[in-house]
């Protein structure tokens, strides 16, 4: 077929659109050069491009024969659909023959739009793979947009340069997407990447850290071994859901399973979604995760696994255990428990019957439960009983009783029923009764029990018939394994509460009787009716409302039987529905659950047969009832579906109810037939069509050419009508030629110089303001927001204008806004005009200097400032001219532009020479402020922190000195509060760290001055202060290995001259457990800086000894993890000090006084215990004869089983 041919194929009807995609397919081969020169293209290109119709084949046909002149050329058009579509789908013409080359993106990407502009760095990122090229491309870029877009071309760039701008540049990050494209095209490439990545944001060196969980999804499905080394190294703790929990096990199966790796998975399982863990992990190493995750792992080498030990007395920790074991075997599930026992206890289960908690007794052999229950009930060990009243203790001994076999059980629990009067005691017994034998399966037993029950209970209170049916919900009805048939006891058990008592008929009768029904066999019709009919008596007579827990769980049961149950609550709702008909249906939210089961289940009900219902149904569609829930229009349109086919002429139907379903049919009609005039009604269409599916319409329409005059003009004529403009609206922007849309939408435009908005046409000019989003030639849509950019028209026409300044290209909107920026334009169209203005010219200055010159309003002056902002963020030093005169002319007393100033840090790196001077003037802006104010100024003290070393000596002061006197303005009892920011001293402490002992002497000489203030919030601004510098030495020592102990040195000078304020309870604890991390536990004798460590530690400890009994309860409190902890290491060295810490005790001292003093307690025989033995030996006499059993224990505990590891320095 030659290109005329082709063309004519093309424009002309007969075939559908489908079908001539497949022939423009055809025509071009997928290798080798096609059948038509580059004149036949432009030829068939030219006969498309003329019809507007043919836009999805124009582009199609483009992109099957790489037409570069038609897709460059497109790039720079106005038109917002192809624009879009050849920047993110011709990915052919990402090369360097066709605009990867700086003569294009110095020429053509100033020409397009900023949408489109965008979109091709996006596709440049993905489709590059030359990383040399991409650094190119990177660097070019860089020079002549703002850093912000180039970011975008991150995926194509090589990983030195891409570490070293994320590094340096706090614009600069690289996304979870662009990670995945570079993952994809390099992947061991990537990896290393990652996991630089992955390192640096571990050890905090970014500000700002991505979560790559795409990226290492990916990489886990590919190899599973370095997906994995990267999660479990680098410490990235991402809970996997279902999907990908599956996804690993599976990629973990076919990796080979490795020892290492098995490893990895059972250490990283807390994180695994436990569902897909259990199905597809293979069985050991589900018990090994099993047992990682239900006991209490430590050890030396694994300090950062710290999981609460399991206690079979908490009954939340049982149920997490137990819900490991669901759907597994209860040979599986015994000997999963046999291992946790052995870990846990190094015992076996049998050798430990106090740890056996009751959940698991029906795992056992019925030989072994009863070793365990008589033993308990011999030796009266009643502890981890379950079921319990406070106010008489026997019951725990009854619960244990009721552990026995069922034929031991039952007579005892009986003869106690008969002679128990309370009331609460009676409720156990009824629920023990119930529970012993559904815990053990045994089927006769839970027949004969609950037929006791149910017989015994008739006389009995309301409150017994409700803990039965909970009883009976909580445990029947768990497990779904017990095969007993309590239908018939049930049954007796529902007549009598709905005739006693129905107020105690609660949700879980409900439940239970939906669970029931699910295990009745949906042939047995006669037990499925009576159920039905019973469960329609609860739900009529006790009103209650089904909650969506029960609609799943009545999913699930037989199809027959939903019907059955529906069908007959149908029914006996009609005599209520009648009533309530005359009371504007109250009291019916009840009744619609019924209804909306109908239309989840898709049932097939004939509504007729049910009068009442049907007129509750079109009281509904016909949106008369205007409560709130019942004009929603999910309920109305539910409520739609289920009569549509029953639904007659006089009936009315709520406006755009039916519009959804129909415009989807008719849809669905017009995408296959072949005679789509046929199948087009347009009244459907413009009435309350979802958007979605207007667009596909309009899309199919005019690629058959089937939009007629007659439904212009009908969509013309609907603008008037307030239920149908706005579907009209949006019709004529999509099928309207574009030629004639100003004609039509201007007579709705306001006139110019009309500043009020006319009532009578508000709400079409809104709906044509709206639509004109979806006309796809920026030049006409701009051509008509343009009239409503003025007066009160403004607001409303902002986000249309917006959006098309974002899509058209500057040849289009720089006109405009050239003329939009006059003196008299109000400042809300200057303020969005400038915004566009300065985003597409390259001629800046010429026009900031002109707008300076006449700018008054506060609100452009700060516009204007954001623009010398990304002025200066694309060109650095250059543009600080524009910056310094755009900021001598702002209005420093305005409170957004203070905000502004403090917080927008974008071209802190961009800044070198002029960084100082941008501070200074920021500074002078914060002296004058009020205080309310200067609660923001920590923002930017934070900022200067990262930049302590560029700022002159001077400037650094005086910001150290700002930053103390903010510290003080927010240490007051209102603003306490803001003490916690670590912003907030984070620049002090930097400070300290800088230009050795000047620094340091100057914040010296500023604290003491702080510290003689007299103000009651001084000490912990202080603490705050102190604390902040201290964490900047660990954290300076962690980066570049420096020790800095003069810091520490003068921070110890500093609190030693104010020793008698009360900061020794909270700074000297705090302090020490920061030095205490700059001596590694194992080498500290290699430490360069152990000396003074030891010194330091020392000495407070010493000052502790001092006042340990002034503080009391207080001090003990903060100091028991620190001398446990921190000091251990170095107890060789603190004997002294602890014995006459000992030596304070007392009868009357506080009990915590005592647990800290044990705790520390060195081993008999130790060096230290030897030096003072005497001490210590009265010490422990002391407290063996005390009267607190508690701390009896903890001493024997201390000294017979724990063993403590002493390391000597």
């Amino acid at each position: 077929m030659d290109a005329e041919a082709l063309a004519v194929a093309l424009v002309s009807g007969g075939r559908g659109e489908s079908e001539k995609f497949r022939l423009i397919r055809s025509s071009f081969p997928a290798e080798g050069p096609g059948p038509f020169t580059r004149a036949d293209v432009a030829f068939v290109q030219s006969c498309l491009g003329r019809d507007r119709r043919l836009v999805r084949l124009a582009l199609e046909f483009a992109d099957v024969s790489c037409n570069r002149d038609f897709a460059i050329a497109e790039l720079s058009s106005g038109n917002t659909i192809t624009s879009r579509h050849v920047a993110t789908r011709f990915h052919w013409l990402y090369t360097t023959e066709s605009i990867l080359n700086e003569a294009f993106l110095s020429n053509e990407l100033v020409k397009m739009s900023h949408s489109t502009r965008l979109k091709v760095f996006n596709s440049i990122g993905k489709n590059v793979t030359d990383v040399q090229l991409g650094d190119q491309l990177w660097n070019f870029v860089k020079t002549k947009f703002l850093l912000r877009d180039s970011n975008r071309l991150l995926a194509a760039c090589s990983n030195s340069l891409i570490l070293r701008e994320v590094s340096t540049s706090k614009i600069v990050q690289l996304t979870d997407a662009q990670m995945l494209q570079i993952l994809q095209k390099r992947f061991d490439s990537g990896i290393e990447l990652l996991q630089a990545l992955a390192f640096a944001q571990k050890n905090s060196t970014f500000r700002k850290p991505v979560a790559f969980d795409n990226s290492l999804h990916y990489i886990l499905l590919k190899d599973f071994e370095k997906g994995f080394n990267i999660l479990t190294e680098t410490a990235i703790n991402k809970s996997l859901g279902a999907n990908r929990t599956r996804s690993l096990l599976k990629a973990f199966r076919s990796g080979g399973s490795s020892s290492a790796s098995r490893d990895r998975i059972v250490k990283y399982s807390i994180f695994l979604h436990r569902k897909a863990l259990r199905r597809y992990a293979p069985t050991d190493l589900y018990l090994e995760c099993f047992v990682r995750n239900n006991i209490h792992l430590y050890s030396e080498n694994d300090l950062q696994w710290r999981k609460q030990a399991f206690r079979p007395e908490k009954q939340a920790s049982v149920h997490i255990l137990m819900s490991w074991l669901t759907g597994l075997s209860m040979s599986v599930k015994r000997e999963f428990l046999e291992a946790l026992f052995r870990k846990t206890y190094n015992k076996p289960i049998m050798d430990v019957p106090t740890k056996v908690f009751p959940e698991m007794l029906y795992i056992l052999s019925e030989e072994e439960r009863l070793r365990i229950v008589n033993w308990r009930l011999q030796k009266k060990e009643y502890s981890l009983a379950r079921i319990t009243c406070s106010a008489v203790p026997s019951t725990k001994e009854y619960f244990w009783r009721s552990m026995l076999p069922c034929y031991l059980s039952f007579p005892d629990l009986k003869h106690l029923l008969a002679v128990e009067r309370n009331v609460r005691v009676r409720e156990i017994l009824y629920r023990l009764i119930v529970t012993s034998a559904v815990i053990q399966c045994d089927s006769k037993a839970i027949e004969m029990q609950l037929n006791f029950v149910v017989e015994r209970c008739r006389s009995e209170q309301s409150i017994i018939y409700k803990a039965i049916f909970e009883t009976l919900e909580e445990y029947y009805c768990l497990k779904n394994r017990v095969k007993a048939n309590i239908w018939p006891a049930l049954k007796k058990l529902f007549d009598m509460i709905l005739l006693k008592e129905r107020r105690q008929v609660s949700v879980s009768c409900l439940r239970l009787l939906v669970r029931l029904l699910e295990k009745v066999n949906p042939d047995d019709i006669d037990t499925v009716k009576q159920m039905a009919e019973t469960l329609t008596k609860v739900h009529v007579t006790c009103q209650l409302l089904w909650p969506e827990s029960i609609m799943a769980e009545f999913k699930r049961l037989h199809r027959r039987s939903q019907t059955l149950v529906l069908k007959t609550i149908l029914e006996a709702q009609e005599p209520y529905l009648m009533i309530r008909q005359k009371e504007g249906y109250s009291k019916t939210l009840h009744m619609w659950r019924i209804f909306e089961a109908v239309d989840n289940l898709k049932l097939k009900i004939d509504f007729r047969q049910y009068p009442n219902s049907l007129a509750f149904l079109k009281h509904l569609v016909s949106g008369d009832d205007k409560r709130a829930y019942w004009e929603s229009n999910k309920i109305v349109r539910r409520a739609y579906q289920l009569i549509k086919d029953f639904l007659t002429e006089g009936d009315s139907v709520k406006k755009g109810v039916d519009g959804e379903h129909d415009a989807h049919f008719t849809y669905v009609r017009i995408r296959h037939a072949n005679d789509v005039a046929s199948c087009v009604d347009i009244n459907v269409i413009l009435s309350g069509t979802p958007l979605a599916i207007l667009i596909r319409i309009c899309q199919l329409l005019a690629a058959n050419d089937a939009i007629t005059p007659r439904m212009l003009q009908m969509s013309l004529s609907l603008l008037d009508d307030p239920e149908r403009r706005v579907s009209a609206a949006r019709f004529l922007a999509l099928c309207l030629p574009t030629c004639d849309l100003p004609k039509h939408f201007n007579g709705y435009c306001p006139e110019q110089d009309i500043s009020k908005i006319d009532p009578a046409y508000y709400e079409v000019q809104k709906a044509m303001l709206n639509a004109t989003k979806l006309i796809s030639d920026s030049a006409i849509a701009l051509e008509i927001i343009g009239k409503f950019m003025q007066g009160d028209y403004l607001k409303m026409a902002v986000h249309a204008f917006n959006y098309h300044c974002s899509k058209a290209p500057p040849a289009i909107v720089l006109p405009l806004l050239t003329d939009g920026l006059t003196n008299n334009s109000s400042v809300v169209k200057q303020k969005e005009f400038l915004r566009w203005f300065f985003i597409y010219t390259s001629d800046h200055n010429a026009k900031l200097n002109e707008i300076f010159a006449s700018a008054k309003s506060s609100s452009v002056k700060r516009e204007l400032l954001k623009i010398a902002y990304r002025k200066a963020e694309a060109d650095g030093d250059e543009a600080w001219p524009t910056l310094q005169a755009c900021l001598n002319i702002q209005e420093t007393r305005d409170k957004q532009t203070l905000i502004l100033l403090f917080t927008k840090d974008c071209i802190d790196d961009r800044l070198n020479d002029y960084l100082p001077d941008l501070f200074r003037f920021i500074l002078t802006c914060a002296e004058d402020m009020s205080d309310i104010h200067k609660l923001k100024f920590s923002s930017f003290l934070d900022r200067a922190a990262c930049y302590i070393s560029r700022i002159p000596q001077n400037l650094a002061q005086s910001l150290c000195v700002a930053a103390l006197e903010q510290a003080k303005l927010s240490a007051t009892a209102e603003q306490l509060k803001y003490c916690s920011k670590p912003e907030l001293s984070n620049y002090i402490g930097r400070f300290a760290l800088q230009n050795g002992q000047t620094n340091l002497k100057f914040l010296e000489d500023q604290l003491e001055l702080l510290l003689k203030e007299a103000d009651d919030h001084i000490e912990p601004t202080l603490w705050i202060i102190i604390r902040t510098i201290c964490n900047a030495v660990v954290e300076s020592r962690r980066i570049d290995g420096a020790d800095h102990l003069s810091v520490l040195q003068a921070m110890h000078r500093t609190l030693r001259s104010q020793i008698a304020t009360c900061l020794l309870q909270s700074v000297y604890v705090e302090l020490i457990q920061i030095i205490m991390d700059l001596v590694p536990a194992k080498n500290a004798d290699q430490t360069s800086m152990v000396s003074f460590v030891l010194n330091y530690t020392m000495r407070g400890i010493e000052l502790i000894c001092e006042r340990l009994d002034e503080f009391g309860n207080q001090m003990t409190g903060l100091l028991a993890p620190l001398l446990t902890d921190a000091i251990e290491i170095i107890i060789g060295k603190q004997t002294e000090y602890h014995a006459n810490m000992v030596e304070t005790y007392t009868a009357t001292s506080p009990i915590r006084h005592a647990w800290l003093l044990i705790d520390c307690l060195p081993p008999k025989g130790s060096l230290t215990y030897i030096k003072n033995s005497e001490t210590y030996d009265q010490f422990i006499d002391k407290i063996q004869h005390s009267s607190n059993v508690a701390l009896k224990v903890m001493l024997k505990y201390k000294l017979n089983v724990r063993k403590r590891k002493i390391v000597t320095i």
